[in-house]
């Protein structure tokens, strides 16, 4: 069970238009105090056949909020989708009959939800050179306060061969049905039905002098249900410029070199490469492009230090025609990835560890702030920098009293920042999709284009730029008792800042108690 208390802030502004919208908008920033459980239930089963074992474990789940939702401030005339009439559907209310009225209204309800789980898993160990593993789920969710229900069907097949000692062969397969009861006419809600599987073969030989090759190559495919009722998830009534597409396919080619000298130097790098057919979505790169490299370095048993780099470079996304902006959707993006850590074993059952991330991401994209040409401008910024950094601190330590009663600790220390610098010059109308509305002389260059460069330059900072330091403990006393029974706590605190509006820092607290049991 895990009772979860949560104070958290909510803070936005809704661009929607009404006749008091230059008084207020739809806004709300209030602390909102959250308290909902969740309980967890499992059990399972081994059964061994002479090379054969089956494992088959069953969980349930149970999530209940216990406190009123949060609720938002709203001025009167809108309508739910906020940006005009819905699509009217076949059964049920029809959500544009009237306007709601000024008041509070719900936001973000969670509903209450029940699921079970059943897993069975087989291991063929066929001979030292030869093993199967295999896995089958199914999974069944259902929204106790709606009634609908989510089901999910999936497998896991895995042959490991070894036909001579230095080569290991690998080949895999994996697939995932979900079947989604829910059609939504609303938007924001549902989960599409889908079908995707993956299948890849892989290839590691030792070379001699400590060196090992791997070779790898994976294809993927999933196909999409219904997917023209759901939009883009950052744009509402498919008014997209690239539909959820209704099939994609990938592939996958890898290859690493690794170095081993003893037990004393590891160190790996290579190269991945995954091309991506009829992409989903809008943001999914047809080219990506990833090099990466790890070192661990082990000069005695009770120290060891770890580094970890990676480089994401994605590039060619779909060529989708702007609709105010000449030429194509462009976008490009950057990751960056370091991580470093070291572990002391100073007594036999302490382990000190200490470590530091650090992640980088360069992305310059379209962005479509406002499309409707009928309030005489529009504002199409065809190439936003957009610029993410996040530095992680770490200190943890593990402890073992006599075999029996185990203490784990950790502190993190998290700063992140992000921002994008959308172009804000109002001389620059043309170049921000206006061309068309200049030339029919319909362009309102003393209307409302000046307030919405304003609106940008303080939602470039203070609405959309994220500086949040964050504190995070984490704690697990255990006990290990008789017959493979374990009991323990496990507590987890956080606390946030935002240094552009205080009133939205939170604290979050988190215990869970638990009995469980291994065969």
């Amino acid at each position: 069970m895990d009772p979860t208390i949560i104070m958290c802030s909510a803070s936005y502004i809704d661009e929607n238009a009404t006749n008091t919208c230059n008084e207020q908008c739809h806004h709300t920033s209030q602390l909102v105090r959250t308290n909902y459980t969740t309980r967890n239930i499992g059990g399972g089963v081994d059964v061994d056949l002479g090379p054969v074992r089956l494992t088959y474990q069953h969980n349930y789940t149970n999530f209940n909020d216990r406190l009123t939702f949060p609720t938002g401030n709203y001025m009167g005339g809108f309508l739910p989708s906020g940006e005009g009439p819905l699509p009217t559907p076949s059964i049920g209310p029809d959500p544009n009959l009237n306007e709601f009225s000024e008041g509070n209204y719900y936001l973000d309800i969670p509903s209450p939800n029940q699921g079970n789980t059943d897993q069975l898993n087989l291991v063929w160990t066929a001979s030292p050179n030869l093993i199967f593993n295999g896995n089958l789920i199914y999974a069944r969710l259902t929204n106790t306060f709606t009634n609908n229900r989510q089901n999910t069907f999936g497998s896991e097949e895995t042959l490991n061969w070894r036909p001579i000692n230095r080569l290991l062969l690998t080949a895999d397969y994996d697939q995932q049905n979900l079947i989604n009861e829910f059609m939504p006419y609303y938007t924001f809600y549902g989960n599409m039905s889908y079908h995707k599987y993956s299948l890849g073969v892989r290839g590691d030989y030792q070379l001699p002098a400590g060196f090992d090759a791997d070779v790898y190559y994976r294809y993927g495919n999933i196909t999409r249900s219904n997917s023209s009722l759901w939009p883009q998830f950052y744009s509402i009534n498919n008014t997209d410029l690239y539909f959820l597409q209704p099939s994609s396919h990938s592939n996958t080619l890898g290859t690493a070199l690794r170095y081993h000298h003893g037990g004393t130097w590891t160190a790996r790098a290579g190269y991945e490469w995954t091309g991506t057919g009829d992409p989903g979505y809008l943001i999914v790169p047809q080219s990506n492009n990833r090099v990466f490299a790890d070192v661990t370095y082990t000069p005695a048993p009770w120290l060891s230090f770890t580094n970890d780099f990676s480089a994401l470079v994605q590039n060619d996304f779909a060529a989708v025609p702007l609709p105010n902006t000449p030429g194509n959707f462009q976008r490009r993006n950057r990751l960056y990835s370091e991580t470093a850590s070291f572990t002391l074993r100073p007594l036999a059952g302490w382990d000190l560890g200490l470590g530091y991330s650090y992640q980088q991401n360069n992305l310059k994209t379209y962005m479509a702030f406002q499309n409707d040409a009928t309030t005489g401008y529009v504002y199409d910024d065809p190439n936003v920098p957009y610029k993410q950094i996040s530095q992680t601190y770490w200190g943890e330590t593990a402890y073992m009293v006599k075999q029996r009663l185990g203490i784990n600790v950790r502190i993190t220390y998290n700063s992140a920042r992000s921002g994008m610098q959308p172009n804000v010059n109002p001389n620059d109308a043309a170049q921000l999709g206006n061309a068309s509305l200049i030339q029919q002389g319909i362009f309102d260059p003393n209307g409302l284009f000046p307030s919405a460069t304003n609106n940008l330059l303080f939602t470039s900072t203070q609405i959309s730029q994220v500086i949040v330091p964050q504190w995070i403990g984490q704690s697990k006393v255990y006990y290990l008792l008789p017959r493979k029974f374990e009991g323990g706590l496990v507590f987890y605190y956080g606390s946030y800042r935002d240094y552009w509006n205080p009133n939205l820092n939170g604290v979050l607290r988190n215990f869970n108690v638990y009995v469980g049991r291994t065969w």
